[in-house]
């Protein structure tokens, strides 16, 4: 008697969960509103980036590198000094410091997103981030590093970057040359894509902006109709 129970019960539960998962799948997609399909015209959300396959142990070297005051001729400012992860990738100063203790000419642009801006610096002279990262070492105000050898020549002195930067580049006659720091650096920037709560919205959640952002964007929406017309 106690098995025939135990057969029953244990059919009724798996009944249960099939019915369940079967009737989740089955719901239907919410259509999106007006206003996230026109949005969906001018913006795409973080999800759709495809990731290439980088080795771990780039982005690592990238992440040491760019928290590493080394980088700078006084050894005391690092890329993280002007855009700080811990305040969105900038350092909320007017004109940043630089390693000679002189302010930049301008403010610093945040580093989070900044592999999906067509155009690195605010006057958009350099392409990609590898020429942003190389150009700020070598600025004599931000970084203060005098030439590439300068930074090669600091860096293979320290064992523990020898080893890093040869499991990294493990084809390379010298592992530590300007054109890897950079290129590990850059690296772990393109990693800085967090999602936000805009993203959540273009992804089909219309509670995930409050009925003053949703407003704004409407209003934003139209300036471009506007512009465009």
């Amino acid at each position: 008697m106690k098995t025939t129970i135990f057969i029953f019960v244990g059919l009724l539960l798996f009944g249960c969960k099939k019915a369940s998962t079967e009737d989740f799948s089955k719901q239907p997609v919410p259509e999106k509103s007006e206003l996230a399909k026109k949005a969906d015209n001018f913006f795409k959300s973080i999800s759709t980036i495809e990731y290439v396959n980088i080795p771990q142990n780039k982005i690592d070297l990238g992440k040491k590198l760019f928290f590493d005051k080394t980088l700078s001729k006084s050894g005391t400012t690092s890329c993280n000094s002007c855009h700080n992860l811990a305040t969105f990738g900038v350092d909320n100063k007017v004109f940043s410091v630089g390693d000679n203790k002189e302010l930049n000419a301008r403010n610093t642009p945040s580093v989070i997103y900044a592999s999906l801006n067509a155009m690195q610096f605010w006057d958009g002279h350099a392409k990609y981030l590898e020429e942003q990262a190389g150009e700020s070492l070598l600025n004599s105000v931000q970084n203060g590093i005098p030439d590439a050898a300068f930074l090669e020549k600091r860096l293979r002195a320290i064992p523990e970057y020898q080893t890093l930067f040869k499991n990294v580049y493990p084809n390379d006659d010298e592992p530590i040359t300007f054109a890897n720091i950079t290129n590990a650096i850059s690296t772990f920037e393109r990693q800085l894509l967090p999602k936000s709560k805009f993203d959540d919205y273009l992804d089909g959640n219309e509670n995930a902006l409050n009925e003053q952002e949703k407003k704004g964007l409407k209003r934003v929406y139209g300036q471009w109709l506007h512009h465009l017309s």
